[in-house]
């Protein structure tokens, strides 16, 4: 009986240490998402649409942080160029 109420207690406080451990505290701005794309921006053959997509991911990079990110958090889209 011991041990389960010892296990319990323990795993409530790790629990709640890791939910505090995320919460950014009001001196500290959140660290943003960052979301990994490629796409082909100089390349010969698509070129054109993956411009077309680029602009489509940070166009959606705007409008999300414009309403207040994801889970409190900005997100910024990091695009490699497959070429």
């Amino acid at each position: 009986m011991f041990r389960q109420v010892t296990g319990r207690v323990l795993v409530l406080m790790a629990l709640a240490s890791v939910a505090t451990a995320q919460q950014p505290t009001s001196s500290q701005p959140a660290k943003p998402l960052r979301v990994g794309a490629t796409m082909s921006m100089t390349g010969k053959a698509y070129s054109l649409q993956g411009g077309y997509g680029r602009e489509g991911y940070l166009l959606c990079e705007k409008h999300v942080n414009a309403r207040g990110g994801v889970l409190g958090r900005p997100i910024e889209f990091v695009i490699y160029d497959d070429e």
